[in-house]
């Protein structure tokens, strides 16, 4: 059975033949989204409202991994 791809995109919706899009916010459960490219991670707004963080205030990696564990880059590299 075929089954269509999943994006997550933020602020764009599109729908396509062999894709579907969905915009990061239109999620129904907290998602945080690391790019290990660039060190970031990019929070929905239910994750956002979880963390008590503003909408758009930076997520501060770099105390957050001084406040848990170092194992981050593991998983990533492990997926």
């Amino acid at each position: 059975m075929y089954t269509q791809k999943l994006e997550v995109r933020i602020e764009k919706k599109y729908q396509f033949k062999d894709n579907i899009v969905i915009d990061i916010n239109e999620m129904p459960y907290p998602t945080a989204i690391f790019i290990p490219s660039v060190k970031e991670v990019i929070l929905n707004n239910l994750a956002y409202k979880i963390l008590g963080m503003e909408v758009s205030e930076l997520f501060d990696l770099a105390a957050w991994r001084r406040i848990n564990p170092p194992y981050l880059e593991d998983e990533v590299k492990k997926d």
